[in-house]
């Protein structure tokens, strides 16, 4: 934390094809790696060429995409990790990057339930759901804040749930 600097991902290995599949590198870790990456902030992440990596294929496309479409949202140079305002989660399947009191973006990576602690906050949150097996927007929702309030995903392939304050 004193002495900041980017953390790249030079190359993403994980394929259904690929020669990583006795050490579980497969098509659904290689998703979940890229996720976490940008979500975790690194400053650069890419996928591997095949048959090792994905690719320039539909599957990493999509994950291109649903991040492009979060940043119209979210500006996610001013989230960080904050892993500390979810409970109750099972371990590896529910990530957050947070502006607290204005942006949340919790990953699923598979349907779960997470506890978000916004209970500082008693402003009303839009909740705008992004599947990222076609990159579109799915569902929207509000919520209102000033307590911890349970937040579920049923999206077999992975998620995000966008949360902002509506009326900044």
């Amino acid at each position: 934390k004193g002495n900041p600097r980017p953390v790249n991902s030079t190359k993403i290995y994980g394929s259904d094809r690929g020669s990583w599949l006795d050490r579980g590198i497969t098509t659904e870790h290689a998703v979940q790696t890229f996720c976490r990456n940008i979500l975790g902030g690194f400053a650069s992440s890419r996928f591997h060429r095949p048959p090792s990596g994905l690719g320039l294929s539909s599957i990493s496309i999509n994950c291109l995409m649903t991040i492009r479409r979060i940043e119209e949202k979210v500006k996610m140079w001013e989230i960080s990790p904050r892993m500390d305002l979810l409970g109750n989660s099972e371990s590896d399947k529910v990530y957050m990057s947070a502006k607290e009191g204005e942006y949340y973006v919790i990953y699923f990576t598979e349907p779960a339930s997470a506890e978000l602690d916004i209970s500082n906050y008693n402003s009303t949150f839009a909740v705008d759901w992004i599947s990222i097996s076609d990159a579109e927007w799915k569902k929207s929702e509000s919520i209102t804040g000033g307590s911890r309030i349970q937040i579920t995903s049923d999206f077999a392939d992975g998620a995000f749930a966008v949360l902002s304050v509506k009326n900044k």
